[in-house]
């Protein structure tokens, strides 16, 4: 992702995100649909850029194990404050620990030649 973590200095105030680490009932039913086909019991699930941590808040609503990866370290801070396991880089998530990686409005972040490895770190941090 963007090696300059700066760059989104300030972008949750952009983004609006009040509260955080709340799934409302509006979001909770699309993931609802998005997920309908996905059995999530017993599943380690990453979200990679959790932003406002409504996945991570809707998931381990569900039962799932979450876990999560940002660069914003006041981000970071709150997560760890409410609980959640985090992580500031997919390289400090550890081998074959996850079943299932999330990416919502991420890959347009990462620049083109750094696409490749990133897919990389996925596949390693994915349970075989």
């Amino acid at each position: 992702m963007a090696s300059d973590k700066n760059i989104y200095k300030g972008y949750s105030n952009a983004r609006n995100w009040q509260k955080m680490f709340s799934a409302s009932k509006q979001v909770s039913a699309l993931l609802d649909k998005e997920f309908k086909n996905v059995n999530l019991e017993g599943v380690d699930l990453l979200d990679v850029g959790f932003g406002s941590g409504y996945l991570l808040a809707w998931a381990k609503n569900k039962g799932v194990q979450v876990a999560g990866v940002e660069l914003q370290d006041d981000l970071l801070a709150r997560a760890t404050e409410s609980g959640f396991n985090v992580f500031s880089s997919l390289n400090d998530v550890p081998t074959e620990s996850i079943d299932i990686v999330v990416l919502f409005d991420i890959i347009e972040h990462i620049e083109l030649n750094e696409i490749a490895d990133f897919l990389e770190q996925v596949m390693r941090i994915l349970k075989q």
